[in-house]
C-alpha cells in the first residue's frame, strides 16, 4: 500500500507538471489570438481613432472582451475539475486508496495568480497594439 501510494503521489506530480505546462500554453495562445484580433483589425482600429476615439476607450474595450472570455473559461475549469475531483475520489476511496482530497487556498490562490497575470499580460499586450496604431 505504501509503494502504491508513492506512485500515486509520483503521477500526481507528474500529471500537476502537465497541467501547468497547459495553463501556460492556453494562456499564450490567447495572447496570440488577441494580437492576432488586433492587427487583424488595424484598419478599423485607425478608422476610430481617426474619428475621435481615444486609444483608452478601445483597449476597454478589448480588456473587458478578453477578461470576460478568460473568467468564463477559468469557471468552467474549476466546475470540471471539481466534476472530476468529485469522481477520482470515490474510485480512490473504492479502491482503498486515501488521499488527502481537500481544496486548499493555495490551489484557488494559484488559480487567482493565473487570471491576475493573464489581465495583465491583455491589458499591456492590447496596450501596445492599440497605440502602435496611433
Amino acid at each position: 500500500l505504501g509503494r502504491l501510494k508513492s506512485i500515486v503521489g509520483t503521477l500526481i506530480l507528474v500529471v500537476l507538471g502537465i497541467s501547468v505546462i497547459a495553463v501556460f500554453v492556453s494562456g499564450l495562445v490567447f495572447i496570440q489570438y488577441m494580437q492576432l484580433l488586433i492587427s487583424r483589425n488595424a484598419y478599423e482600429t485607425r478608422t476610430l481613432i481617426r474619428i475621435g476615439y481615444h486609444p483608452k476607450d478601445i483597449i476597454k474595450k478589448f480588456f473587458y472582451y478578453f477578461t470576460k472570455i478568460f473568467g468564463i473559461v477559468a469557471c468552467l475549469g474549476l466546475f470540471f475539475f471539481f466534476l472530476f475531483k468529485y469522481f477520482l475520489d470515490d474510485i480512490f476511496e473504492s479502491g482503498g486508496i486515501y488521499i488527502d482530497t481537500g481544496i486548499t487556498f493555495g490551489s484557488l490562490g494559484a488559480l487567482l495568480l493565473a487570471y491576475i497575470l493573464f489581465i495583465l499580460a491583455i491589458y499591456f499586450t492590447s496596450n501596445k497594439g492599440i497605440y502602435k496604431e496611433y
